[in-house]
Formats: structure tokens, sequence, C-alpha cells
């Protein structure tokens, strides 16, 4: 079995044509070309390639064949809605984040089933939280469990970005998700605050500040807080960000992986993906590579 500093290395490598916020169909086919290019550098044959897990606001199932060695993941989390006002008056949703874990030992779950939570652009599906009096919901999570469910059984998840706040404003966007701590929405300029809604953490849900009689619903384990007075709602995650107060952006949520699998982290990016979430599964067994994924 190739070795995992090898694995790494090819994967910083090839990384860098989706370090940049694009579309969810970009990036899907962006990650299936990345996968390839991984698994072919690492040695393998007789590959053959499927459609990635795409079908948003779903749970989709991923039972582990049997003789695979070890798997890699790519997921990707939602981005939280965008309002556009006019031509010159756009308030943009904050990106997903974006996680890749390589190498993930398959002996504990071949012949299991996996749950696969893929968020939603502007839902509240795994995690979205709500806007406040029309402002735009967060995006939603996208996560790999064990437990169809259970949010403590996650393996790995992708925060989804923050809403963006319903304003006449310009820019006043939600936070990114992704990375260890989501980040913040954009606060709606003068307000004396520095920003909107708080980013989720390793720990907590996001906080951020209370104006006037305003304060942003807090995130919360896995979901994003609710906007308050046309605030962006945060993004799901690990820990969801806050909700936006005043026509603030909401933050974004986490990303996270299970403690036993830190050290396969490849790529934990903020604000990456500005459609819906999806994840692309490679997998790996002495006869080659598949990369593996449907709608189901």
């Amino acid at each position: 079995m190739v070795s995992l500093a090898l694995r790494l290395l090819i994967a910083s490598i090839i990384i860098t044509i989706i370090c940049d916020a694009q579309n969810q169909s970009t990036l899907v086919q962006q990650a299936v070309e990345a996968a390839k290019i991984r698994a072919r550098s690492l040695g393998g044959t007789g590959a053959s390639a499927l459609l990635p897990f795409t079908t948003a606001g779903v749970v989709s199932t991923w039972a582990v064949p049997a003789n695979v060695d070890s798997f890699d993941l790519d997921v990707y989390g939602a981005a939280g809605a965008t309002y556009t006002g006019s031509s010159t008056n756009t308030n943009t949703g904050g990106a997903g984040g974006h996680l890749t874990v390589l190498g993930v030992p398959a002996a504990s779950y071949v012949g299991t089933t996996l749950y696969l939570y893929i968020g939603k652009q502007g839902n509240t599906f795994n995690g979205g939280g709500s806007g406040g009096t029309a402002g735009l919901i967060g995006g939603g999570a996208t996560d790999v469990r064990t437990t169809s469910g259970v949010l403590s059984s996650r393996i790995c998840v992708a925060g989804g970005g923050g809403g963006a706040g319903q304003t006449s404003g310009n820019l006043i966007n939600g936070g990114g998700g992704g990375s260890s701590t989501g980040g913040n929405g954009v606060s709606l300029a003068p307000l004396t605050q520095t920003t909107g809604g708080g980013g989720g953490s390793q720990s907590a849900g996001g906080v951020g500040y209370t104006y006037s009689t305003f304060t942003g619903g807090a995130g919360t384990l896995g979901s994003g807080g609710t906007g308050v007075n046309g605030g962006g709602g945060g993004g799901g995650g690990y820990y969801g960000g806050e909700g936006g107060t005043r026509s603030s952006g909401g933050g974004g949520g986490s990303s996270f992986v299970n403690s036993a699998f830190t050290s396969l982290i490849s790529t934990n990016a903020q604000n990456i993906n500005t459609g819906d979430g999806f994840i692309l599964i490679t997998y790996y067994c002495a006869s080659g590579f598949v990369t593996s994924g449907s709608n189901r």
C-alpha cells in the first residue's frame, strides 16, 4: 500500500486547481480529475470513474465494498443564499468549505453503510440557519457519518456558508464555511459592529454581537443560528455559524474530522464552493482504484 506521505505530497500538488471559489459543476469535474490523477500517480490500474454524490438536500448511502484497503473523501459544504436587489446591489452568500481526508483505513467499515448528508445551497437541510424577516438562509453542511441521524457519528464535515444580509447595501455577504473556524459575516455599515454573524468553531457555535434590541441566533452543534431583522442565517457545520443581526451576513459553519483521522487531512479550505454541496469518494484495492458515487 502506498505511503501516506506520498499520497499527501501528490494531493498537495494537484489540489491547487481547486483552491478558489467556484460553482458546483466546475468543482465536481475538477475533483473527479484530481482524484484520477492522484490514484494513477499512486500506481492504480484498471480504474473506472463513476459520478460523485451530487444530489443535495438528501441523505445518500455508500456500502463499503469488500477487498478495499482505504478510501479518500472529498467533501464540499453548500453555499449560503445570495440576495440580488439590482444589477449594482448583490449580497453574496458565503461559499461552502472543502475538506479532503486521504487514506481512511477501510477495515472497520467494509460491509457497513456510510450515510452521506449533502448540504443544499440556501437551505435548512443539514443545518442551514433560517434568515430573519426576509433574510437569506445559510448553506447546509455536508458530512459522512456511520449512523443515520446521529451527529456524534460524523467522520468528517465540510461547513456551509452563511446567508447574505437582506438589505439595499452592497456586499453584505455571508461568512465562508469551512476550516477549523468558519468565516464571519459582513456587517451593515456604518453600524458599530465590526462583523456580521460569527463563524462556528471546534467547540461552540458562532456568536457575535447584539445591535440595539437585536441579537442573532447562536450556532449549535450541527446547525447555523437564525438571522434577526433581515440578517442572514448561519451556515451548518460541525458547529454552525451565528445568524446575522439587522441585515448583516450570517457566519459560516466549521469543518471537522474525527480525531482518529486528523493526520490524514490534506485540505481544509474555507469559502470554496458557491453552489450545492457534494461528496467524492475514491477507494483503493489491489486491482486499482474506483471513483465512486451515485444519486441514491
